[in-house]
């Protein structure tokens, strides 16, 4: 979604209440550098960066794809902020589980017009696996995550250039890290296929 030019923008600091759509729209007073813009610019080039970046590029619409779905509502179950996902319902699947249906398609487009991410049932699922997994994780080393700390965005000028980032979870207290000690830290989460 591109930032509205008559919203207030976010000044240099943390905040802690961004919704996902603001914060991906670039919030900053000036068109602003994230670390995906930043790897687009190294790996291809400034034009794919421009093309890519919600406030230069006025053609600009948010893309959507399965792996961006599966790692919002990872990052919804384990970090309880973020947009909240929702299961399809089975009877709106083709046999072999797609959406081709006009009524699945229909029902998917209004789950995210909603601001929901729509997933298949067994997506729904994993996601519940891996919230399992990752929060018991988490505990083995004495975090237990606050959602009020999740999804922080970050905004600064640094040598004249306005950034962003958006951190998984900030912890207020420091965590004990085996073989290392009690330090402060930020939570990342991330999702893959394959752990390997």
């Amino acid at each position: 979604m591109r930032q509205d030019p008559t919203e207030t923008f976010l000044t240099p600091g943390l905040h802690f209440d961004v919704p996902d759509q603001i914060y991906h729209g670039d919030p900053c007073a000036r068109p602003s550098l994230s670390s995906t813009l930043a790897k687009t610019i190294i790996a291809k080039s400034p034009l794919h960066a421009w093309t890519a970046s919600p406030r230069l590029n006025p053609d600009w619409e948010p893309v959507e794809k399965k792996t961006f779905d599966i790692g919002r509502a990872a990052h919804r179950a384990v970090l309880g902020a973020g947009s909240d996902y929702v299961a399809i319902p089975a009877d709106l699947l083709s046999d072999d589980g797609g959406v081709r249906s006009k009524a699945a398609k229909e029902w998917v487009a209004e789950a995210r017009e909603a601001g929901l991410t729509p997933l298949k049932p067994d997506e729904v699922d994993q996601i519940g696996a891996m919230a399992e997994i990752g929060n018991a994780a988490l505990r083995r080393i004495g975090v237990e995550m606050d959602p009020s700390r999740s999804e922080v965005t970050a905004i600064a000028e640094i040598d004249g250039v306005q950034c962003r980032a958006r951190f998984d979870n900030l912890p207020e207290a420091e965590v004990m890290i085996p073989g290392i000690g009690r330090r402060k830290v930020i939570l990342d989460l991330k999702t893959c296929e394959d752990a390997h």
